[in-house]
C-alpha cells in the first residue's frame, strides 16, 4: 500500500467517524496534506512512494521516458539519491515485466490510427512519450521498411489527393502595379496589343489613384517614352 493510498482511507475512515470538532480538524488537516501530494522535496521515500503510485495508477512500472512526465522524480534526482541513472535505479526496483510483441503491434495501430495515418517521420515524432519507434516495434517481427510494417499490420496508409485537388505549381509571372493616373499616357503611347506583344509575361493590376506625386509620374512616364523609342528602333 503506498503512502497516497493510505492517506485516502485514513480520511475515509475518520470521515464515518463520529463528527466532534476534534474530528473535523484532523480530517480537514488530512485533505490539505493529500492535495500538496506528491512533495515537491524529494527524498528516498517520497521517490519510491511517488514511482509505486504511478504504477498503480498506470497498471505497468515506470519506464526511463516516464520520468519527463510532470510530478515524477527526473534523472538528476534520481542521481542525487541513490547514486545511480535513472535507468539502473529503474531495472533493479522497477523491473519491466516482459510484454508481448503483439501488445505493441496493437499499440502501433491504435497510435497510427490516432494521428491520422502519418507517415513514418510524423508517427514518430508524435507518438506518446515514452513508447518506441515504429522501427523498434517492427523489428520485433523482423520488418525493416515502413510499407511492409503497414501491410503486415493490416494498414493502409493515407491516401494522396487526386491531381485534380493538389495544389497548382505557381508560375512566376513579372506583375507591375500601375495606378489609374499612368493609365491614359500609357494607353496613348502603346496599345494594350504592343504591351502584350513586347511583354508577354507581364500582367498589370490598375490602383485607384488616391494622390498623384508629381516625381513619380515624371519617372514612370520617361520610362515608358524610353521604351517606346527602344520598341520603334527594333522595329526598323
Amino acid at each position: 500500500m503506498t503512502r497516497k493510498t493510505a492517506l485516502l482511507k485514513a480520511i475515509s475512515y475518520i470521515g464515518q467517524m463520529e463528527e466532534t470538532e476534534e474530528t473535523e480538524a484532523v480530517h480537514t488537516k488530512l485533505k490539505e496534506i493529500f492535495e500538496d501530494l506528491p512533495l515537491t522535496r524529494w527524498s528516498e521515500g517520497t521517490i519510491f512512494d511517488t514511482l509505486e503510485q504511478w504504477a498503480e495508477d498506470n497498471g505497468r512500472n515506470p519506464m526511463v521516458g516516464d520520468l519527463r512526465s510532470k510530478g515524477l522524480p527526473p534523472h538528476p534526482v534520481i542521481k542525487l539519491r541513490f547514486g545511480v541513472n535513472a535507468k539502473e535505479f529503474l531495472n533493479k526496483h522497477f523491473p519491466q515485466a516482459e510484454i508481448p510483441k503483439e501488445y505493441w503491434k496493437d499499440f502501433f495501430i491504435g497510435e497510427y490510427e490516432r494521428q491520422g495515418r502519418p507517415v513514418a517521420e510524423k508517427y514518430n515524432r508524435h507518438r506518446k512519450n515514452g513508447t518506441p519507434s515504429w522501427a523498434t516495434i517492427a523489428k520485433l517481427f523482423d520488418i525493416g521498411r515502413w510499407n511492409d510494417w503497414l501491410d503486415f499490420c493490416g494498414l493502409e496508409p493515407k491516401k494522396s489527393l487526386p491531381p485534380d485537388k493538389r495544389q497548382k505549381p505557381y508560375e512566376r509571372k513579372m506583375k507591375v502595379q500601375i495606378h489609374s493616373h499612368f493609365l491614359d499616357e500609357i494607353e496613348r503611347l502603346w496599345s494594350k496589343e504592343k504591351i502584350k506583344e513586347f511583354f508577354p509575361d507581364l500582367t498589370c493590376e490598375v490602383l485607384p489613384s488616391e494622390r498623384e506625386d508629381v516625381r513619380d509620374v515624371e519617372e514612370v512616364l520617361e520610362s515608358i517614352r524610353q521604351m517606346r523609342r527602344e520598341f520603334a528602333s527594333e522595329k526598323r
